[in-house]
């Protein structure tokens, strides 16, 4: 077996949310070389993915797309959604925040923290979803400490449901 060490681009597929609702359609996604736990990043597999109802129903070589709408994935990579088990999302709209007089992160965080709303908490939670899926993530656990009342964990809860990306509030 050839090692394909660099790939000209990777195709992350976000997961679906029990909130949306799956796209009917039938995909074929073909000619791409898949991450699978037998290969590894070493050897990935080329492989065709067939997808029905928002979810993966088949994957081998050489597919029958049937009536599935075909896509080419030729030299793409596809891999597994990563996991990220501890994320702060109620502050990613406070990424890049830099240190001030009064210290670090943490501490620059303090006058940010005291005026925040469960709109804000909604809206930092959509951004970290985008992030999340833009970067190959579809399952993070939202670990959220400023939750102040539960409108505040209301908020975060459906950001998260809506933007698709699985996890867990914590």
């Amino acid at each position: 077996m050839r090692y394909l060490p660099l790939f000209p681009a990777i195709a992350f597929l976000p997961a679906m949310s029990e909130a949306q609702e799956a796209d009917a359609r039938a995909v074929l996604l073909t000619g791409s070389r898949v991450v699978t736990m037998q290969g590894g990043w070493t050897d990935p597999e080329p492989m065709d993915i067939l997808v029905e109802d928002g979810r993966i129903a088949a994957m081998d070589e050489g597919l029958d797309a049937g009536d599935a709408e075909a896509i080419d994935l030729s030299d793409h990579l596809i891999a597994p959604g990563l996991v990220d088990g501890h994320w702060h999302m109620w502050n990613s709209i406070a990424r890049g925040h830099e240190r001030t007089d009064d210290g670090g992160f943490a501490d620059a965080m303090k006058p940010l923290s005291a005026a925040w709303t469960p709109e804000a908490s909604a809206l930092s939670v959509e951004l970290a979803a985008a992030l999340a899926v833009n970067g190959g993530i579809t399952w993070a656990n939202n670990w959220a400490h400023n939750v102040k009342a539960p409108e505040f964990a209301e908020a975060g809860i459906a950001a998260m449901e809506a933007s698709g990306l699985k996890g867990r509030f914590s």
